[in-house]
């Protein structure tokens, strides 16, 4: 029989009433297959004392009484469990309809945290950073070769990141945003539900740094994460990964400027990863998580192991599905919804509807041959949490990826396409 549920009032009501209207059912079935002491012949009363004489006499006009109001009282108890029931179902729905707004507030939020960087800012930010003037085009080679490696260093620590969050609940990551209403960018952020929130910079080191450089980029990394924390109230810290492709500028940095590497990792608020450009493509996607935090390393290995379990629950649960009615309701039990456009900074090359009535929404190749420059192959969308979702694809050249989309930050997906994946929520 159900239990009620203890965890919510309005609940509670509702699962009482169940209880309810489940007795109803049941009492006149346990009475009318109960004997309750009339199988005992008045031969076998007779010989007992009188008291006990009384109280089977006593029992059998209760049980007589009962038998002949049953079905009044059976419909008392059923009535009282709708009415438990109906009550229950509409304070709870209010109280849902509360939730929801304010999961929706949350999302719109989310969505509005923070504002995409366009290929201009991003230049001009990466120019800046190593003391270029940036007045539009790069006619300069040495600029321009700047540029290109700060973004190839950023991209492969961004895909190596993202690599360990492909099914994992409590982060998110995102890159090249502004913090909205600020002046503040944020080349990578590992976003925690709980916990502590990660920014992580990225500098490019081709020439001997001056005297205030790494001074100044410690500082710029701090007060991104004072900057940051003060807008959402969760604490943050600042790594700062400074990728050199000679061994005698990282070293010469080491020596000159050991005192602020020093006070920068006692002050705990930003830490300087010093790496060659080749030991930073060999590392994986769990050595560069361990370097950054080791706290969500561990949190990730934890959901990891859950999202095993669950993986091996319903791999038996599909195992025990045979029936093709079984397998369709299985599969329709939590549908993708929104839109998936693809976009090139304010312009719309592609969009298309999500909702199919299904878990997944497949793309196939077919529907994509008219898309060429997207450069994709394939993709399927499915939930990836109540917010976002999780976007599988692999492109012309067969290879194979995973985005994670929060709505409204559009993300890129290929080096193969100028093209960016943008999720909306809200359906055509």
């Amino acid at each position: 029989m159900l239990k009620p549920d203890f965890s919510d009032y309005y609940k509670f009501l509702a699962s009482l009433g169940i209880v309810l209207l489940s007795l109803a059912i049941i009492t006149p079935w346990l009475v009318f297959n109960t004997s309750f002491d009339t199988q005992i012949s008045a031969v076998e009363i007779t010989q007992l004392t009188p008291i006990a004489q009384e109280i089977i006499n006593f029992r059998q006009s209760i049980v007589l009484w009962f038998i002949g109001h049953i079905f009044w009282l059976s419909g008392i108890i059923g009535f009282s469990g709708i009415i438990v029931l109906i009550s229950g179902l509409l304070f709870w729905r209010q109280r849902q309809i509360l939730l929801d707004n304010k999961e929706n507030l949350e999302t719109l939020m989310l969505s509005k945290e923070f504002e995409p960087l366009t290929p201009s800012q991003i230049a001009e930010k990466v120019l800046q950073q190593m003391g270029y003037q940036y007045l539009g085009e790069i006619e300069v080679s040495s600029p321009q070769f700047l540029l290109a490696n700060y973004l190839e260093i950023q991209t492969l620590l961004f895909k190596k990141i993202q690599e360990n969050f492909s099914s994992i609940l409590t982060h998110r990551v995102v890159r090249n945003q502004r913090i909205r209403g600020t002046e503040r960018d944020i080349d990578i952020l590992v976003q925690a539900k709980t916990g502590t929130n990660v920014i992580i910079e990225t500098r490019f080191l081709s020439q001997p740094a001056h005297a205030d450089w790494l001074k100044e980029n410690l500082g710029q990394a701090v007060t991104l994460a004072h900057t940051y924390e003060s807008k959402h109230f969760k604490p943050t810290q600042s790594v700062l990964f400074i990728v050199s492709p000679q061994s005698d500028l990282l070293d010469t940095l080491k020596k000159e400027y050991q005192e602020n590497l020093t006070q920068s990792i006692i002050n705990s608020r930003v830490r300087p990863i010093l790496i060659l450009e080749s030991e930073l493509q060999k590392l994986t996607s769990d050595e560069i998580l361990k370097i950054i935090s080791p706290e969500i390393l561990t949190e990730i290995d934890r959901q990891r192991e859950n999202i095993r379990k669950q993986d091996t629950k319903r791999s038996d649960l599909l195992q025990k599905i045979k029936s093709p009615q079984l397998w369709m309701l299985y599969s329709r039990n939590n549908p993708v919804k929104g839109t998936l456009a693809f976009v090139d900074g304010s312009a719309y090359l592609a969009e298309f509807g999500l909702y199919s009535g299904w878990n997944v929404r497949n793309v196939s190749k077919r529907v994509l041959n008219a898309y060429p420059y997207l450069a994709l192959r394939s993709f399927t969308v499915q939930k990836f949490d109540n917010i976002q979702v999780k976007v599988t694809f692999r492109t012309i050249d067969n290879r194979k990826g995973t985005v994670i989309l929060s709505p409204g930050i559009p993300e890129s997906y290929s080096d193969e396409t100028i093209a960016q994946m943008l999720y909306s929520d809200k359906s055509w």
